[in-house]
């Protein structure tokens, strides 16, 4: 699919989409950590997401009518279709282990080459086989220990596997080597596992889990509410701070998603920027330079760099090598893109972006957040863009170029196959 984009200021209200990183880890504990049957409310459903739905629905989880129906009896084999979803892989790998399913993980091609061999290797020395095929990987035997250890310098995941792993199991003790990595995502995970019932608390080597009970309970008698995702209302906010105005409903102002900081920078370049129970709108006032330390940040740094494109100046956006192991490699996506549109970047660890006055162009995408900020690049660059493999969107935000025809005054992107 390629998006035909015609510049315009968007402007209008949008409703947050579910956050993805809840919607994983919510859906995953529903299946194995409670004993009745609730209602989900809030998911969008992602390709990643849906990963998720489908490999559960192989270990026995049930889902109807936007209710999860928990796992009663565990498989012996299981094959799960994880697809491009590197969350569903990471999470899913040591809970599976846990259970002592011996399964087959299907993964997409650009999924297979991301590191995963700190994960792999924990389970190979607690008691699980592991054996690499063409198409994924294959675990046997079961992972009995309660006292585990990772390096965590790649990825957050592998400590979030882990973590419901050892839930399942009734609780233990997790060392965490290495770098800590986007600890933020670990934070959303004890989040969700103190909602169903699972106690974490950080020690000097890493964390002590401790399940209390076998129920839901941080949930209402509604069901479980999964919040607005930050990352993805980031592009939208972004956007109304090149031009325009816009307000997006359903943010939690209080959430452990690290990805809000998107307000703090939007307030430093000078947009106007106002908070009020779960809407924020942001309106354009002005574009100056800025810098920031995006470590804990990686999903906001595509969009945070179309914003430097505009900024009269020089900004940095530190420590974002980790993101040349994402979907993409997101450094070359991000230079590629600014090329095009003739803004001056450079890239030695960390990315310095001379902002000016972009130009509109032909730019491949194939990874979502990268095509999404392409989109919003676009919308403000001098002359019409296309956006290339658009329908890579669908990985986290299915809706998105609905929203933004609804902001644009539906004629700002139109879609061809």
């Amino acid at each position: 699919m390629t998006a035909l984009v015609t510049p315009c200021a968007i402007s209008g209200n949008v409703n947050a989409v579910g956050s993805k990183s809840y919607a994983h880890r919510a859906l995953i504990a529903a299946g194995f950590l409670q004993d009745k049957p609730f209602k989900m409310n809030g998911i969008t459903y992602s390709d990643d997401v849906n990963a998720t739905i489908n490999c559960l629905q192989s270990l026995g989880v049930n889902f109807s009518d936007n209710k999860v129906y928990p796992c009663k009896t565990i498989p012996k084999t299981a094959i799960l279709n994880v697809n491009e979803s590197a969350s569903t892989l990471r999470f899913l790998l040591p809970l599976v282990a846990s259970l002592g399913v011996e399964a087959e993980f299907i993964c997409s091609k650009t999924l297979k080459n991301r590191p995963i061999a700190p994960l792999l290797q924990t389970l190979t020395q607690n008691g699980v086989k592991v054996d690499t095929t063409k198409d994924g990987y294959k675990i046997s035997g079961k992972l009995n220990a309660d006292h585990l250890a990772i390096d965590s310098s790649l990825s957050s995941q592998y400590v979030t596997g882990l973590m419901f792993s050892l839930a399942y199991k009734g609780g233990g003790s997790l060392c965490v080597t290495g770098k800590k990595v986007s600890s933020g995502y670990i934070d959303i995970t004890a989040d969700v596992l103190n909602d169903f019932g699972v106690s974490v608390k950080e020690n000097i080597i890493g964390y002590q889990l401790t399940r209390k009970a076998l129920t839901n309970q941080g949930c209402s008698e509604q069901g479980y509410t999964v919040e607005g995702d930050w990352s993805n209302s980031a592009f939208f906010l972004t956007a109304a701070a090149l031009g325009g105005s816009v307000t997006v409903k359903g943010l939690n102002l209080n959430s452990k998603q690290k990805d809000k900081k998107i307000l703090s920078v939007l307030k430093k370049v000078g947009a106007d920027v106002t908070e009020d129970n779960d809407l924020v709108t942001v309106k354009a006032n002005g574009l100056r330079p800025f810098e920031l330390d995006a470590e804990d940040l990686p999903d906001l740094v595509p969009i945070l760099s179309v914003l430097a494109a505009f900024c009269n100046g020089k900004s940095l956006i530190k420590n974002i090598s980790r993101l040349k192991i994402k979907e993409s490699d997101r450094v070359e996506e991000i230079l590629k893109t600014l090329k095009i549109a003739d803004i001056t970047a450079v890239y030695d660890g960390d990315l310095t972006i001379t902002g000016g006055t972009p130009k509109g162009g032909n730019f491949t995408a194939g990874d979502h957040r990268i095509a999404m900020a392409q989109t919003i690049l676009a919308l403000y660059s001098q002359g019409k863009s296309r956006i290339y493999n658009a329908e890579c969107v669908k990985k986290s935000y299915p809706s998105f170029y609905e929203d933004v025809n609804k902001l644009g005054g539906n004629f700002c992107v139109a879609l061809e196959r």
